[in-house]
Formats: structure tokens, C-alpha cells, sequence
């Protein structure tokens, strides 16, 4: 069951917070409540392998507000990644 909420991640050394955020992507439309995840880590360390926040940002959050996530929610916010 995916209940949503907040969640905070030390990312470790190895992989970028990018490699974290493809994975939970495209699971969180689907959780019981919004999701809101603070990642602790590189950024860009691993540009080789890892896509970068700012990419996500650019390319999977227009994406799923086309199939409606994220748009219009009950509460009032929308899909979004900030690099803080």
C-alpha cells in the first residue's frame, strides 16, 4: 500500500538524488495521500549514470500534469521538484 505523506532520505555518495527520484516518480500519483520527500545529497555528481533534479524537473513533472497528475489536486498544490 502506498500511503504517501512526508518522507526524508539521506542519499548516499554513490548515486545522485536524481537516481532516487526516477524511481518514486512514477509511483507516487498512486499514493493515498500527496507525497512530499525531502532528499538529502549529490545533485549532480553522477551525470553519467544519474539524471539530474533540474532534468526531472524539465521533463517528468510537464509530462505528468499531460496525463492530469498533479493538476487540479484537493488540496491545492501541484507536482513539483525544488532543488534547494
Amino acid at each position: 500500500v502506498l500511503l504517501g505523506g512526508e518522507i526524508e532520505h539521506q542519499c548516499p555518495d554513490s548515486r545522485s538524488i536524481g537516481w532516487f527520484l526516477e524511481g518514486i516518480l512514477p509511483l507516487a500519483p498512486f499514493g493515498k495521500e500527496s507525497l512530499s520527500v525531502l532528499f538529502h545529497g549529490m545533485t549532480d555528481g553522477c551525470c553519467d549514470r544519474d539524471p539530474s533534479p533540474d532534468y526531472l524537473k524539465a521533463s517528468a513533472i510537464p509530462l505528468l500534469s499531460r496525463f492530469g497528475i498533479g493538476v487540479n489536486s484537493d488540496d491545492g498544490t501541484e507536482a513539483q521538484i525544488r532543488v534547494l
